[in-house]
């Protein structure tokens, strides 16, 4: 805006350099010329600092990859003790005890038209106390031979790409959206692995859209099909969505 005003300015004053007194000499009508190439000049350059200003690339505001990366370590304690009252429960109680960490790291947008990025998530759980008849709290993955893991962890990378106000990101990662969103409730967080597309060009609307594969349960290290709450005879391997808010 500053450059655009500043074009209009000179281009008030422009005709002043085309006015030339009969009576000068040649001289005078040299620098007259003279005149009118620096008042020329000036023209250009106020042009070119609006057409600047007009075509500033769409992710100037992105301050770079480096620049705008964003690391976060968690450190979480984790701690269930619960006792089963009902008789007919062959475990009478269960208890495990967890040290977790959380490494998210998120790098900024390189600079251009379209900006390209990385996401990546370091999980690791380690067990501080737990055995064989004492598990079930889900904090930790269960052998077959009933005893919990003495530790277990996962790494989830995501790639992305940004045009103006649209985001796609394609990998693994913790999706926060108002149809679904990763359980958190224990050791280490669930993670989901697709595709989503994200749209804010509409000022107070953001649109979404994608596809899920799989998921990372909160418990294990593993890749799973996905299931719906208290529906977990019935899995895919596709969870497609849309919407908005």
């Amino acid at each position: 805006m500053i450059a655009r005003n500043s074009y209009f300015t000179i281009a008030r004053h422009l005709p002043a350099f085309h006015y030339r007194n009969q009576l000068h000499d040649s001289i005078t009508t040299k620098k007259v010329c003279s005149m009118r190439a620096n008042s020329s000049c000036k023209l250009l350059c106020g042009l070119s600092a609006a057409i600047a200003a007009n075509l500033t690339p769409i992710s100037g505001n992105a301050a770079g990859f480096v620049e705008d990366a964003k690391v976060n370590l968690n450190l979480r304690n984790f701690y269930i003790n619960r006792n089963f009252v009902d008789p007919a429960n062959a475990q009478n109680y269960a208890e495990e005890w967890t040290q977790n960490f959380i490494l998210d790291a998120r790098s900024g947008f390189t600079q251009g038209t379209v900006g390209f990025g990385v996401d990546a998530l370091g999980l690791y759980s380690l067990k501080l106390d737990g055995g064989k008849g004492t598990g079930g709290t889900q904090l930790l993955p269960i052998h077959s031979d009933g005893r919990p893991a003495d530790d277990f962890g996962r790494l989830a990378v995501a790639g992305k790409a940004r045009f103006s106000k649209t985001e796609l990101k394609v990998g693994e990662w913790m999706p926060v959206l108002p149809i679904l969103r990763s359980d958190d409730g224990r050791s280490l967080p669930q993670t989901f692995q697709g595709g989503q597309i994200t749209s804010k060009e509409i000022d107070g609307l953001t649109l979404y859209g994608g596809q899920f594969r799989g998921n990372s349960p909160r418990n294990d290290a593993s890749m799973e099909d996905m299931s719906l709450n208290g529906r977990s005879a019935f899995t895919s391997d596709r969870f497609n969505f849309g919407g908005g808010e």
